[in-house]
């Protein structure tokens, strides 16, 4: 019997010690918006105009919820293979929902974040880095690649890497 309780404390006490990573969902979104107004005629030097092409910016709605009593602070953010500037911001209440204006005077709903009791963070996400001072690993470079969002962030001192392999389009957007 002693050595049966032995054993038995030998097997859970590993378990106990060992920091498992806070489980992660992410919610992951993107909203392309061109301006509404008539490109302008930018003229060349040799007099021909030439329509200069509205630029379509794209921005990204992604949240993520874990465990209330977790706490993450950001490493750094992949988005499409490229590395940004990111930070995280808390949201106060869930449901997080978008409203896109359509053609005419309809608006389109998506709940971006289900209503719940855990933690949510929105991931707000900055520029590109032009020059990333980071070169990942072999096997970091493969998630990068395979996934369209990599988040690395550290957990009770520990890096952990988390992905998402798709990011959902939202009905695109004018904006003047």
């Amino acid at each position: 019997m002693l050595v049966f309780g032995g054993l038995l404390l030998t097997l859970l006490l590993p378990a106990q010690l060992v920091q498992a990573q806070p489980v992660l969902k992410w919610y992951a979104f993107s909203q392309q918006s061109t301006p509404g107004m008539i490109p302008a005629r930018v003229p060349r030097e040799n007099g021909q105009p030439e329509i200069e092409t509205p630029r379509v910016r794209t921005t990204y709605y992604i949240y993520v919820s874990l465990q209330p009593t977790a706490k993450i602070s950001l490493e750094k953010v992949w988005i499409g293979g490229k590395q940004y500037k990111a930070s995280f911001a808390p949201v106060d209440s869930t449901p997080v929902v978008n409203y896109t204006y359509t053609a005419g005077s309809s608006v389109e709903t998506t709940v971006m974040v289900p209503r719940t009791k855990l933690q949510v963070m929105q991931l707000v996400v900055d520029e590109v880095i032009s020059q990333p001072d980071f070169k990942p690993s072999v096997q970091v470079s493969k998630m990068i690649s395979k996934s369209a969002l990599v988040v690395s962030y550290r957990y009770k001192g520990k890096l952990y890497y988390s992905y998402t392999a798709k990011i959902k389009a939202l009905t695109p957007q004018a904006y003047m």
